[in-house]
């Protein structure tokens, strides 16, 4: 088998089926991510969504009468996500390694919603995300857990064998972390967790296993 793709050639390949796959495989997690969210969304606060993609993350906070704000590494998704009109602002970024272009301070909530999953650093985006974040804003982030070990690397091709854009089925390499490793992380960044929730986020296509997320809700500059 050839190498797996990156993760953004993988999302620009199969954006303009990506919001229909969600339904059919059950991609709850935007709708998690919203209820544990619901009762600290203020109108006209500001919302930055890491790793926006074609918007079903923020399209609820949307409705809410939140200002949303996106950045995302695929450019096909981004397309996507402007016809929708959910936000004032897009921008392409490299999350890894790229410092966000926001002022510190400037948004309200900050959610990256099935992201850190796709990367094999997340210091760099759980840094920015709390700079650019108000003192007692809110933080919402997941990742699939790993119970031994600080993370593992491995090849997900779920998703090639559900999408017909695909007709290399290489996969695309995902992460996951375990949960002390990242409140070693925030641990660092003046955030309180809130909230923790371990919760079923999808249906594996090719295993039939069910995948679980788990959440994290965080505040900056809470009490600890």
């Amino acid at each position: 088998m050839k190498p797996p793709k990156k993760a953004i050639e993988y999302y620009d390949e199969f954006a303009p089926e990506y919001d229909k796959l969600a339904i059919d495989y059950y991609w709850f997690s935007p709708k998690v991510m919203f209820g544990m969210l619901f009762d600290k969304i203020c109108p006209n606060q500001k919302l930055l969504d890491i790793g926006i993609g074609t918007g079903l993350s923020s399209e609820p906070f949307k409705k809410m009468g939140m200002e949303i704000y996106g950045v995302d590494g695929s450019s096909e998704m981004l397309k996507i996500c402007k016809r929708k009109n959910i936000a004032i602002d897009l921008q392409k970024i490299d999350l890894e390694n790229s410092r966000l272009k926001y002022e510190d301070e400037f948004f309200d909530m900050v959610i990256a919603n099935g992201v850190l999953y796709f990367l094999a650093n997340i210091e760099n985006v759980l840094a920015e995300s709390v700079r650019v974040l108000k003192h007692n804003g809110i933080l919402c982030i997941n990742f699939e857990e790993l119970s031994d070990g600080i993370n593992e690397e491995y090849r997900n091709i779920s998703n090639c064998v559900i999408s017909e854009k695909l007709k290399e089925k290489t996969g695309v390499v995902v992460y996951k972390y375990n949960i002390d490793y990242v409140k070693n992380i925030i641990s660092k960044l003046n955030v309180t967790i809130k909230e923790v929730l371990r919760y079923f986020a999808y249906k594996s296509p090719t295993t039939k296993e069910d995948v679980y997320f788990t959440l994290l809700v965080l505040q900056k500059g809470g009490d600890r």
